[in-house]
């Protein structure tokens, strides 16, 4: 008969050591698993359009919002604040005493103005331009470095570098202006102006580079063009008419005769736009998506008040529910609200700020 070996008795010793220090560390594992989750569930189950979101604590739905990027901004007319997506206030600004200041933000820039007075802030909510300019203000577009101005009476569109220095003045003379911002969020800017003094109102759509030169210049005498719309070497031109692909890897012309536009988004690696008739009011039936460069139509549930195009589909806003539609052709889904929305107040990166009937602000995460 073999006797047992000196190592099976040590290992016969160490075993319920070692089995009690193993059952230890797999409890201590289990633990750690659960307290990440349980972070994780409130995080993201609480922003959800079911849970209700999160609430933006003393905001006022007549407040001013605006996407800043990943970011919100909120703006009481005294004081502005910037908000992350977990409704968590980062900074705030307060501005100088008195009433009438009006917000304009990019990704990067926030801009409040009044009068002749500008102050722009960058995205930490630091000052860096507080002064005064020589005209009341009508307009400001703010890009990536850059900010335009609009000055009232004036044939000139001033731009401002990051510290509000004068770095060019666009010449509008000889027509009326009807938009202007920046090129796809950078320091590239357009203007959108109509000429009235011929025998047929004309639109023009003019690219600049500030400070050096007009990039690019598009014209139509056969209609007026009222929404530009840029995706990396793609220009688009919404239009009383038609929808022109002016610039890019394909030009064209698509008619949209009826239709006005109702928002975009880039998806599947090009611009998709949103259409609704113009004779439907702010509760449309149904919605035309151009994607790809084709259209293809939607009916929508009744009572939808908002529209917003996301990467792979539509989101469409009721007062008690959210309709997801996928671009593919897929099956509708809903999402019913914990309470009744009024109004969709600001939408960013996937989140959206709601209205609700009784006077409260709430961010919820899209699906």
């Amino acid at each position: 008969m073999n006797k047992p070996s000196a190592l099976w008795f040590r290992l016969k010793l160490q075993l319920p050591l070692l089995l009690r220090l193993g059952l230890l560390l797999l409890l201590v594992l289990v633990l750690a698993l659960g307290a990440v989750f349980a972070l994780r569930g409130c995080s993201f189950a609480v922003e959800t359009v079911t849970s209700g979101g999160r609430l933006l604590e003393g905001a006022d739905p007549q407040d001013s919002y605006l996407a800043f990027g990943e970011k919100l901004l909120r703006f009481d007319g005294q004081r502005l604040t910037c908000y992350n997506r977990n409704a968590e206030e980062l900074w705030q600004y307060q501005a100088a005493d008195g009433d009438g200041f009006v917000l304009s933000a990019s990704d990067t820039r926030a801009a409040l103005f009044s009068g002749s007075k500008l102050i722009l802030l960058d995205e930490r909510g630091n000052a860096v331009y507080n002064g005064v300019l020589e005209g009341t203000i009508a307009q400001v577009r703010c890009g990536l470095q850059s900010t335009a101005v609009e000055l009232e009476g004036s044939e000139q569109l001033l731009v401002l570098d990051r510290n509000g220095a004068q770095q060019d003045a666009i010449d509008l003379s000889g027509a009326s202006l009807i938009d202007f911002g920046f090129y796809s969020n950078n320091d590239l800017l357009w203007t959108l102006l109509i000429n009235v003094s011929g025998l047929a109102p004309s639109s023009r759509l003019d690219i600049y580079q500030p400070g050096k030169e007009l990039v690019s210049s598009y014209k139509s005498d056969t209609q007026l063009y009222y929404k530009p719309l840029f995706y990396q070497d793609d220009v688009y031109i919404v239009g009383t008419e038609a929808l022109d692909l002016v610039a890019g890897k394909s030009t064209g012309s698509q008619s949209i005769f009826g239709w006005q536009y109702a928002g975009s988004a880039v998806s599947g690696g090009g611009m998709a736009v949103a259409l609704t008739l113009r004779d439907e009011g702010e509760t449309p039936s149904m919605t035309r998506i151009f994607r790809g460069g084709s259209f293809s139509d939607m009916h929508l549930p009744a009572g939808c008040f908002y529209l917003l195009l996301g990467e792979e589909g539509l989101y469409a806003v009721g007062s008690q529910t959210l309709y997801r539609m996928p671009f593919d052709g897929g099956s509708m889904e809903s999402y019913a609200f914990r309470y009744t929305v009024s109004q969709v107040l600001c939408s960013f990166s996937g989140y959206m700020a709601l209205a609700t009937t009784d006077g409260q602000v709430y961010l919820v995460k899209l699906p």
